[in-house]
C-alpha cells in the first residue's frame, strides 16, 4: 500500500475537500475466490445491473489466500456423499456449526466444481474420476486440485469472466467505513491508496468478502492489506459479531521472523503424503498427541506446535522443524509447482529435507452471521467467505475454505441481485465520519501495532487459559483507554492519505478485543479455542459481540438444541 508517512500534524491538517461519489446497483468489497464468485453470480443473475468490485490491490491481484490454495473439498467420486462431506465439516467445527449452513455448502460444492471447471480450471484426474487429496479431518479424499495451482487458475478464470460479463472493477481502495442509516446499507466510504482520494461508493446492496481476521497476530498466511475491515466495521453499525473466538492457526507457516515470508503458508497436503514435525531435540513430538498424529485437523497440529515452542523446545527462530524428507524432490516439483515456485525466494524445498515452520494465524471462522441466502441483519448488506460466520463452527477443514467461497459467494451474488432492498435511509455522504487514532508519530504506531499482536500471541493464540485472556483484557483495555483522546472522528470528506493506517490500527484494536472478550466467554473448548481450564460443557452455542458507541464489547451465548456429541461417532462421544 502506498501510505505517505503519517504524523500528528498530517492527520489534523486534513484536506477540506469535497468527497467524490460513484453509484452502483450493486457494490462487492474483496477480489478474492468470495469476491469474485459474488460479482459474477449478481452480473449474471441480474445483466442490466451496474456492479462494482472494490480491490485493496493494485491490479487484479489475489485477496488474502486465494491464489495459494491447493484444493476444494467437493463429494464428487463414487463412495463420498454430500451427507459425509456435511458430516465431516459438523464434527471437525466441534458441533457448533450451523446445520443449514454446513448442508449449503456441503449440497453446492460439486456445482460450484464443475462450474470452475466450465470456466477453463483443469482438474487431476484418473480417467474420468477427480483425483482427489486426503486433508486432516475429511474421512474420504474430497479436495480435488489443479496440480497445486486450483487458487491461482481458479481466481484467474473469475476475473477473466468479470471482466467478459461486464463486472467494474476500483483497484486500491481501501474501504473505511459501512455507510448505514436505519439499519440499512447505503454504501462504503473508501480511501484510492494511490491518490489518497475519499470516495462514496453508493449502492443499496453491499456484498462484504475482504477477510482478514488473523491481521492482529504477529506470524499470519495473509496479506497486509488485510486489515479486519468487515468486522471493525460491521461492529461500528451496531451488529453482533459470531463466534469470534474461532481464530484458526495453519501449522505450517515460515518461521522467519522480521525478514519477507515470514508465516508464509506451507501446502496442507505435505502432511497427509508424509511430512513429519520434530522439535529442537529431535522428537516426533505428533506421534505422541493425537492417533492421526500429522494427519490430525490443523488445530490439533497447531497446538502441539504451539506447546512445544512455548516451552521451549523450539527452534531458534520461534518454531519447529518440518520434516520433508519422506518426500522426494521429484514427487513435491510433480505435485506443488506453484508452492515450490512462490517459496523459492525464501527457501529451495528441493534442497532441503527440514524447514522452520510456526503455527501462523490463518482464517477466523468467526465474523458477521448469515442466514442461508448470505444475508445479514443489516437490510441490504450480504456476506460471504471469510466474512461470514456460522459455516466451519469452532475450525475449519481444510479444503473447506475454497469451497465455501465458491458456494454462498455464488448465493450472496445472486441473492443481491434479487434484492428489493432499496435505499430507504437517508444517506448524506457530507455527515459521514470515519473513527480513527490520530497518534503523534508513526513510531507509536509500530509500537501498538507489535504490541496488540504479541498480547494475541500469547495469550490469545492456540493454547488459551482463563487467567491468559484476562489479562489480555487487561493489556488491550489498557491500550484502549490511553489511546482513547486519540480517537477521532474525522468527516469523510476531510480524510487524507496519512489518515488509512491509523484507520487500520484502530481496525485492529477493535478486532483483538472482540476475540478475546468471545474467547472469555467461551469457557469449554471448541475446535480451534483451547482452554486448559475448560468447564467441559457440551451444551451447543454460539457467542455473540457488540460493541457499544464507547467501545466497550458486550458479550452472550446464543443457545442452541442439542449438545456437541450429536455431531460426534458413537466412538468420538465416549
Amino acid at each position: 500500500m502506498n501510505q505517505a508517512k503519517p504524523s500528528g500534524t498530517e492527520i489534523k491538517s486534513f484536506r477540506s475537500s469535497v468527497i467524490h461519489e460513484m453509484r452502483y446497483d450493486i457494490v462487492i468489497m474483496g477480489g478474492g475466490f468470495a469476491g469474485l464468485r459474488a460479482a459474477v453470480a449478481a452480473k449474471k443473475t441480474r445483466p442490466t445491473a451496474r456492479v462494482g468490485l472494490l480491490t485493496a490491490g493494485p491490479n487484479n491481484g489475489y485477496g488474502c489466500c486465494s491464489h495459494k490454495t491447493h484444493g476444494a473439498n467437493a463429494a464428487m467420486n463414487p463412495g463420498d456423499s454430500v451427507a459425509v462431506h456435511a458430516s465431516d465439516t459438523l464434527r471437525g467445527g466441534g458441533g457448533i456449526g450451523k446445520p443449514e449452513l454446513v448442508a449449503t455448502l456441503c449440497e453446492g460444492a460439486p456445482e460450484a466444481i464443475r462450474e470452475l471447471e466450465q470456466l477453463g480450471v483443469q482438474f487431476d484426474k484418473i480417467g474420468d474420476r477427480y483425483d482427489p487429496g486426503f486433508y486432516g479431518g475429511s474421512t474420504h479424499p474430497r479436495s480435488v486440485h489443479a496440480q497445486d495451482m486450483l487458487g491461482l487458475s481458479g481466481v484467474t478464470r473469475l476475473w477473466e469472466e468479470a471482466r467478459r460479463c461486464g463486472v467494474e472493477a476500483l483497484h486500491s481502495r481501501q474501504v473505511l467505513s459501512f455507510v448505514i442509516a436505519d439499519n440499512v446499507f447505503g454504501g462504503v466510504i473508501v480511501m484510492d491508496t494511490v491518490t489518497g482520494e475519499t470516495e462514496y461508493v453508493a449502492a443499496p446492496v453491499g456484498i462484504t468478502a475482504m477477510g482478514g481476521g488473523a491481521c492482529v497476530y504477529p506470524i499470519a498466511t495473509i496479506s497486509d492489506d488485510k486489515q479486519a475491515t468487515a468486522a471493525a466495521c460491521f461492529l461500528e453499525a451496531g451488529g453482533a459479531l459470531m463466534d469470534s473466538e474461532m481464530m484458526q492457526f495453519h501449522p505450517t507457516g515460515l518461521a522467519r521472523p522480521g525478514r519477507k515470508g515470514h508465516g508464509e503458508i506451507m501446502e496442507e497436503e505435505l502432511r497427509a503424503q508424509g511430512a513429519q514435525f520434530f522439535n529442537v531435540h529431535g522428537e516426533r513430538f505428533m506421534k505422541y498427541e493425537h492417533e492421526d498424529a500429522e494427519r490430525a485437523t490443523r488445530d490439533v497440529n497447531a497446538r502441539a506446535c504451539y506447546r512445544e515452542i512455548m516451552e521451549g523446545r523450539g527452534t531458534p527462530n520461534g518454531g519447529v522443524i518440518f520434516d520433508l524428507s519422506m518426500l522426494p524432490p521429484q514427487f513435491l516439483q510433480q505435485r506443488f509447482p506453484y508452492m515450490l515456485e512462490r517459496l523459492r525466494t525464501y527457501v529451495d524445498l528441493t534442497q532441503v529435507t527440514q524447514v522452520e515452520t510456526s503455527p501462523a494465524a490463518h482464517f477466523w471462522m468467526g465474523g458477521i452471521e448469515i442466514d442461508i441466502h448470505a444475508q445479514t441483519s443489516i437490510k441490504g448488506l450480504f456476506a460471504c467467505g471469510e466474512d461470514a460466520a456460522g459455516i466451519h463452527g469452532g475450525n475449519r477443514l481444510g479444503g473447506n475454505g475454497v469451497s465455501d467461497a465458491l458456494v454462498f459467494g455464488k448465493i450472496a451474488g445472486e441473492a443481491a441481485a434479487r434484492s428489493d432492498a432499496g435505499q430507504t435511509g437517508s444517506f448524506d455522504p457530507t455527515k459521514c465520519v470515519v473513527s480513527l487514532l490520530n497518534l503523534p508519530d508513526v513510531s507509536e504506531t509500530v509500537r501498538l501495532d507489535a504490541l496488540i499482536k504479541k498480547t494475541m500471541w500469547h495469550h490469545v493464540g492456540p493454547i488459551r487459559s482463563g487467567d491468559g485472556l484476562q489479562l489480555a483484557r487487561l493489556l488491550l483495555n489498557d491500550v484502549f483507554a490511553r489511546v482513547a483522546s486519540n480517537v477521532i472522528k474525522v468527516p469523510a470528506r476531510d480524510l487524507s492519505l496519512p489518515c488509512a493506517a491509523m484507520r487500520s490500527l484502530y481496525q485492529k484494536l477493535i478486532l483483538s478485543r472482540a476475540v478475546n472478550s468471545a474467547a472469555i466467554e467461551r469457557t469449554n473448548s471448541v475446535g480451534a479455542h483451547y482452554r486448559t481450564d475448560a468447564d467441559g460443557e457440551i451444551d451447543i452455542y454460539n457467542t455473540s459481540v457488540r460493541m457499544s458507541e464507547d467501545g466497550v464489547m458486550h458479550t452472550s451465548r446464543v443457545y442452541r438444541a442439542g449438545t456437541m456429541n450429536d455431531a460426534l461417532s458413537p466412538e468420538e462421544a465416549a
